[in-house]
């Protein structure tokens, strides 16, 4: 029998509280219920901590205490389920932004355009998975969203690794036949381009741009505008060559990208 580990509060939320929210999150579909849901998690978690016998990992133990808690908030799911319908539907709308940003340079207009396009597609595949039924969503999550083994959620959530498979085999063709048939990521000819649905998700979901714009405030976003930058020009040096002006500090872009 494995010894009983003792941890504070403050060392379970250092070790797993981002790794619980990513977990909360994904499941329930909104960053307030993932907080309150992560929150609710450390303290249970911290108050089973005796229970724990070593027969499994501690962060396996940790997981399925997280899981079930928030497969218990069932009518937290169904509330977010009831919108994707509409959330993915938007292939079938296609609308440019008009106007946009008028005073941003063309090139951060690119960038800030092209960090939008990323969160429609990242939405796009997130709300996707509230089409599945809870099982196969649950382990699609933990598998591809999360990369954790086979055994690790069998013993999460005490089923078999047969029964792990056969779920996610199923999950995946089920979301598969959708990018298969819709999403132009997947297959170029098909009908649906994320960047075609920039002036619909800007006009329909204003709080996206908002958010896009609060990360230039964050570290991740000088990471995430030079990453772009290489993408297109292969260096920061030839980006800031081929754009003199480039409207991003190029200490903090050395710095983070």
């Amino acid at each position: 029998m494995s010894q009983i580990p003792e941890l504070s509060v403050s060392d379970i939320v250092r070790e797993y509280g981002r790794r619980l929210y990513n977990l909360a999150y994904r499941i329930l579909g909104h960053p307030q219920d993932a907080e309150d849901a992560t929150q609710d998690i450390l303290i249970k978690v911290h108050e089973k901590l005796g229970d724990f016998r070593g027969e499994s990992t501690l962060y396996t133990w940790i997981y399925r205490i997280a899981v079930n808690h928030c497969l218990k908030m069932k009518g937290r799911m169904e509330k977010v389920a009831q919108y994707a319908p509409e959330t993915l539907d938007f292939w079938a709308m296609d609308s440019e932004p008009t106007e946009f940003e008028p005073n941003l340079s063309p090139q951060e207009r690119k960038v800030l355009l092209d960090e939008l396009t990323y969160e429609i597609q990242e939405k796009c595949h997130f709300f996707m998975t509230f089409r599945l039924t809870p099982e196969q969503r649950i382990v699609f999550i933990l598998r591809d969203v999360l990369g954790l083994k086979y055994q690790d959620i069998a013993a999460i959530l005490d089923v078999t690794e047969n029964v792990v498979k056969t779920r996610l085999n199923r999950a995946r063709t089920n979301l598969g036949k959708h990018y298969n048939e819709k999403c132009s990521l997947h297959d170029p000819g098909n009908p649906c381009r994320c960047k075609g649905k920039l002036g619909y998700v800007i006009t329909k979901y204003p709080m996206m741009l908002h958010e896009v714009r609060k990360k230039a405030e964050n570290p991740d976003y000088y990471r995430m505008v030079g990453q772009l930058l290489k993408n297109r020009y292969g260096s920061l040096e030839e980006a800031y060559s081929n754009i003199p002006d480039l409207p991003f500090p190029e200490d903090l872009m050395r710095k983070y990208g």
